[in-house]
């Protein structure tokens, strides 16, 4: 699916309200569009995109436990991932329409 930027902002981002001005927002709101077009181009389901996102969080977690310095630089990476893909999958699911109440908790 070909999607210029502008339109993954549009109909992706569109039902966040205005509440959601916290920093993390802010940050990965700017970023998660680039890593949605991505996902939309390879035409990965939102589903696919979360279990994606809890795989690098795993991965974090090995990482983390292995208490090496390099590691838990890597692991702290891997969950700055998690959270773009966390966005990115909700993107997805209001552009692609597969919005659903397991998606929400999932």
């Amino acid at each position: 699916m070909k999607m210029k930027l502008s339109d993954i902002i549009k109909f992706g981002q569109q039902t966040r309200s205005e509440k959601d001005k916290k920093i993390d927002f802010i940050l990965f709101q700017k970023i998660s569009p680039y890593f949605t077009k991505i996902f939309l181009f390879f035409n990965l389901s939102p589903n696919n995109i979360t279990s994606i996102s809890l795989c690098t969080m795993i991965l974090a977690s090995a990482l983390i436990l292995s208490g090496d310095n390099i590691n838990i630089f890597m692991a702290s990476v891997l969950t700055i991932l998690y959270c773009i893909f966390d966005f990115s999958d909700g993107e997805v699911a209001r552009i692609k329409k597969q919005q659903s109440m397991t998606g929400t908790y999932y």
